[in-house]
């Protein structure tokens, strides 16, 4: 009547084989935890109401043709986002010294930017409606893996300077492209759209109600969880986090002196 939820650990060099009769040994595995049933009968929710606006098909229709547009230099008109720029970025430390400087960066521009050691909130206001070659500076959050210890956590000045602008084209909406995505009319795609939305919203519904259920579920069911079984989960978290932060560009020696705040 075990409930294992691992492969036992059995050492194997310990077995004594006996001449005649039955052979007995011993083995450690983790077990499902026991609990008493909570009562789970007449607990209440509340589940998240959104309206679907015309809006916000608009807005998710326009990312799908983005994500199916071309960069293309922009010719015309100031900086607004949703633009590509091309800057380089000088990074000031408290005393007005440079500490870096990136040079053409390409930078798709949004309310926020985040680089590998920090962010700039309220970039895109603050660049909105510049032009080319024209500097601007804003301010920039240092995360807690900076190389310097003194600079963890600060605030710094970041002097951008636009050198030039792009655009996304989005795709000419004719035959061709339709049969690409297997639609046939423009509002064709806006429907599908609006289908994709509502079972969105309906997901993320069921979602957050499953979530409120499990949490009440749990502050009424304490139990012990199996040691090995915690220990195998933040090994396997570690290394997915790890992953994650060589994927965004993070090197070896920055993950090394961020180990105590992975863990």
């Amino acid at each position: 009547k075990l409930e294992p939820i691992v492969q036992p650990r059995l050492d194997i060099d310990a077995i004594e084989i006996p001449e005649n009769g039955p052979m007995s040994f011993e083995m450690d595995v983790e077990v499902r935890p026991q609990f008493d049933l909570p009562n789970y009968r007449g607990l209440k929710v509340k589940r998240p109401m959104a309206e679907l606006s015309d809006k916000d098909v608009d807005e998710h229709l326009n990312r799908f043709l983005e994500g199916r547009g071309t960069i293309v230099p922009k010719l015309e008109g100031n900086v607004e986002i949703g633009d590509y720029l091309t800057a380089d970025l000088t990074f000031l430390g408290p005393d007005g010294k440079p500490l870096g400087e990136l040079k053409e960066a390409l930078i798709r521009l949004h309310s926020e930017l985040r680089f590998q050691n920090g962010t700039i909130t309220g970039i895109g206001a603050a660049l909105e409606g510049a032009s080319r070659g024209e500097t601007r500076e804003v301010l920039a959050k240092l995360g807690s893996a900076v190389e310097n210890p003194e600079l963890r956590g600060a605030t710094i000045r970041v002097q951008i300077k636009i050198n030039d602008l792009k655009r996304v084209r989005h795709p000419e909406l004719n035959e061709a492209f339709f049969d690409s995505i297997g639609i046939d009319t423009r509002e064709d795609l806006r429907q599908a759209v609006h289908d994709t939305l509502k079972r969105k919203i309906k997901s993320e519904q069921r979602q957050a109600l499953r979530g409120q259920i499990v949490e009440q579920l749990l502050r009424q069911t304490p139990f012990d969880l199996p040691t090995d079984l915690v220990n195998r989960e933040e090994r396997s978290t570690i290394q997915r986090l790890v992953a994650q932060l060589k994927q965004g560009g993070t090197t070896d020696k920055e993950i090394r002196a961020s180990e105590a705040q992975i863990r």
